[in-house]
């Protein structure tokens, strides 16, 4: 799917674990055949398994017809409040790995678990062959990508930076990372709804005036989400594909795949297209085990055309 992007580094991607079940594609009539297919196969789940089951969708309309949908039918559904509390957890994940980084600077031991996490968080255009150890003195990264310029100049910059967290208290910490490095626009264009992200990293920072040091911070982010929200939510997780950044599911159902829905109707050049297609595949890299792409067909009278992204598959018979 994402190799048809042009616009993009080339990467060689892989799976660290084959899917259990290959991925299907459905297409349905109409979209109550579409919905009620969704149902029978939430109704046959045990709650545990809808906990670990997402219908990701494109449009914020989609989300409260499905949702109605399948609510009104008895499947149990997760609130609106639970992005909230997972994009904060993908902020808390990001804080640590920044943590563990500028401390293995300080050390001369720089992790490359940690280095993987946020490396392109905000985005550096840096390929996880840059750390070929599981721990790297700053010497060693730098001479192992002194024939890639542009990666070179990357990582320098990277360690400026870690050099100059490594010295701030918890507040300017997080000034530094959200503000001149760029963390805080890229987590407001790439963890969720913009909205969503700023009040997360608003919350992450007034702990950070009440915090001694970094660990303190980190500790009293990871029990926030519980005061914030209550018992953690159950049931299936519908929401867009903005949303969906950062989480993973054993399950994942893809629906309303037609054209002028994904792509959007907005979409005119290549690279409107091309960032239609990131989006679609940041979804369906959300499944663990099972994915479905489900489409729309129409009727004689009526054609939906379903997605053009989805003709790497053969599906073809969308509207140029």
């Amino acid at each position: 799917m994402i190799r048809q992007n042009k616009n993009r580094i080339p990467k060689d991607i892989r799976a660290a674990r084959p899917m259990l079940d290959k991925t299907v594609l459905r297409g349905f009539k109409e979209d109550s055949d579409e919905y009620r297919y969704l149902y029978n196969a939430m109704k046959s789940m045990s709650d545990e398994q809808l906990d670990h089951t997402a219908v990701i969708v494109r449009t914020n309309t989609h989300v409260s017809r499905i949702s109605s949908y399948l609510s009104s039918h008895g499947v149990s559904c997760r609130g609106k409040s639970s992005p909230s509390r997972e994009i904060l957890s993908s902020i808390i994940r990001d804080l640590e790995a920044y943590r563990d980084l500028a401390a293995g600077l300080k050390s001369g031991k720089i992790p490359r678990s940690a280095l993987y996490r946020v490396m392109n968080r905000p985005e550096r255009y840096l390929l996880r062959s840059a750390a070929c150890k599981d721990y790297m003195s700053p010497v060693e990264l730098l001479n192992d990508n002194r024939k890639n310029g542009n990666i070179l100049q990357s990582l320098r910059e990277l360690l400026r930076d870690l050099d100059t967290l490594g010295s701030l208290q918890p507040e300017g910490f997080v000034r530094y990372l959200t503000g001149p490095m760029g963390y805080g626009s890229w987590a407001a264009k790439r963890l969720g709804e913009r909205e969503t992200v700023e009040s997360a990293l608003s919350e992450v920072l007034k702990a950070s005036r009440r915090a001694e040091d970094l660990n303190t911070l980190l500790d009293s982010l990871r029990r926030f989400p519980d005061r914030m929200n209550g018992a953690a939510p159950r049931g299936l997780r519908i929401m867009t594909m903005h949303a969906c950044k950062g989480l993973e599911f054993d399950r994942v159902y893809l629906p309303a795949l037609n054209e002028g829905i994904m792509p959007g109707r907005r979409c005119r050049e290549q690279e409107d297209f091309e960032e239609e297609r990131r989006l679609l595949y940041v979804a369906m890299t959300r499944a663990r085990d099972h994915l479905e792409l489900l489409y729309v067909t129409g009727t004689a009278d009526n054609p939906r055309p379903p997605s053009r992204f989805l003709s790497v598959y053969g599906i073809r018979n969308f509207v140029s």
